[in-house]
């Protein structure tokens, strides 16, 4: 960089001071800044670099040194440049409403420049170490546009090695390698606020449940050609996660609906599977006993089974919603 006042300065950027980054959309610099004042331009810096954290506007103005006024006078300013995003119809936030109600307006897969790559993989121990480990766990040597992604990955989002290691690993265990796919999917877990090890190690860890179960539900179903729409998918998840079903309880609610109806209906179990879980009914003995108890009942035309099957077969030829 030379400066020319006077006499030639030079200045040089000094990368080792860069172990922590966060990125500044170049409409700040390139348009914003000409019409922003000193106060706003603290502001914008101070929520960008703290974008992953719970900060409020009175926190901010401790911070800083400004009134809380000022500091949502700011906010507006960035929000009506398009910079920040407000989730709410108006502003108006009380002093310790928190800001991550407001979403800073950075394009998701931005990426670093590769001298700034480059200068912080050589100074910052952290870069090493995740490229050196994401290698180990894909099997291969990364190549140089796979190492910006992971860098990048790192410093704009502000987001640990272990978080991005556990996100490879993860998918590396169903069969995916694709770097460019973790980015994706690391882009669309930020989106969902799933930002730390933690809460990344519980999505993981609901996501190989679900997976597990989905699994189960297409042996019992003998489904081999296809995969569950979000529909079936959501009915699944209610069984074992709401109604505590096992796959012998789900086979057996399979089972009976095969018998009645002849044909697969997600809908048809879900009522067989509900019912049973409002009556109580945990085990295949209990199933048992209640569809001995239908049986019985069945040839008394003024009584219905526990299980309305002239309501779920109207469902099935018309569509109706079913009657709980």
């Amino acid at each position: 960089i030379y400066l020319y006042e006077g006499e030639n300065m030079s200045l040089k950027i000094d990368y080792s001071k860069f172990n922590s980054i966060f990125a500044v959309p170049n409409d700040i610099v390139n348009q914003c800044i000409l019409t922003c004042s000193f106060t706003d331009l603290k502001v914008i810096l101070f929520i960008l670099a703290n974008s992953q954290n719970q900060i409020t506007i009175s926190n901010i103005a401790c911070k800083l040194g400004l009134s809380e006024t000022d500091v949502e006078a700011s906010i507006n300013y960035w929000i009506s440049q398009g910079i920040l995003k407000s989730q709410n119809s108006k502003l108006n936030l009380p002093a310790n409403k928190n800001i991550a109600k407001i979403k800073v307006d950075i394009p998701a897969n931005r990426r670093l420049p590769s001298k700034e790559i480059f200068t912080l993989s050589e100074t910052d121990p952290n870069i090493s170490f995740l490229i050196k480990e994401a290698q180990k766990c894909i099997g291969k040597p990364l190549s140089s546009s796979e190492i910006e992604i992971l860098i990048s990955l790192y410093s704009t989002h502000n987001l640990s090695t272990e978080y991005i290691l556990l996100v490879i690993m993860y998918y590396i265990s169903i069969g995916k390698k694709s770097i460019r796919f973790i980015e994706k999917s690391i882009n669309a877990m930020l989106e969902e606020e799933i930002n730390t090890y933690d809460k990344a190690e519980k999505y993981f860890s609901q996501m190989s449940y679900d997976n597990k179960n989905e699994k189960e539900v297409k042996s019992a179903f003998g489904v081999y050609d296809r995969s569950f729409t979000l529909k079936e998918k959501s009915f699944i998840r209610t069984w074992y996660n709401n109604f505590n079903y096992d796959i012998s309880m789900i086979r057996l609610a399979y089972e009976r609906c095969i018998n009645n109806i002849g044909k697969l209906s997600f809908a048809y179990i879900h009522k067989i599977l509900l019912t049973w879980h409002k009556q109580g009914v945990t085990n295949a003995q209990q199933a048992a006993d209640e569809y001995t108890a239908f049986k019985n009942k069945s040839s008394n035309k003024n009584n219905k089974s526990s299980i309305d099957m002239e309501n779920i077969q109207s469902f099935l030829l018309t569509g109706d919603s079913l009657k709980e």
